[in-house]
């Protein structure tokens, strides 16, 4: 019992006063895993390990999401397909959210190589503006083009003429 007490001491153990029970204080880049309580385990890829408190988990890394923070269960961490909308410690960019924060917010839309960007709403009116007249335009020059052929003469402006 004394050797494993002066174990826990030299790994960074400290007692709970009052207490039997102990708190395993695990060094940086190591952290106390729930399923495993009686020892640190290596800090998991996308996750961050330093200055953790006694039983706190690894925060996600930026451009990772920690995708299981259940009580007595060990994280798991995953890469973010557009790594810059993850900031680290599950937090979004503006404009994501969700898992992954692969969900565009409202008032934004999804590039496949950008992620999440802003709606440009005058752009849309323009790109409207510019389809009516391209199609009033059409239409203007095939009622001219019937117009101007002897067999179809009469037909489309006359009766709106009268």
């Amino acid at each position: 019992m004394r050797h494993l007490l002066c174990l826990l001491l030299l790994l960074g153990a400290s007692q709970l006063s009052g207490s039997e029970e102990t708190t395993l204080a695990c060094p940086n880049g190591t952290y106390l895993d729930p399923s495993h309580p009686d020892e640190c385990q290596p800090c998991p890829e996308g996750a961050l390990c330093n200055d953790l408190s006694p039983g706190e988990l690894p925060k996600a890394a930026s451009g990772f999401f920690m995708m299981d923070d259940r009580p007595n269960h060990s994280p798991a961490y995953a890469r973010c397909l557009h790594e810059s909308d993850c900031l680290g410690d599950n937090e979004c960019a503006d404009g994501t959210e969700g898992v992954f924060c692969g969900t565009c917010q409202d008032g934004y839309r999804l590039h496949w190589t950008a992620g999440c960007t802003a709606c440009n709403p005058g752009w849309f009116v323009w790109m409207k503006l510019l389809g009516y007249i391209a199609i009033m335009v059409t239409l203007v020059t095939v009622i001219v083009i019937l117009e101007t052929n002897q067999k179809f003469r009469g037909m489309f402006l006359m009766p709106l003429l009268k």
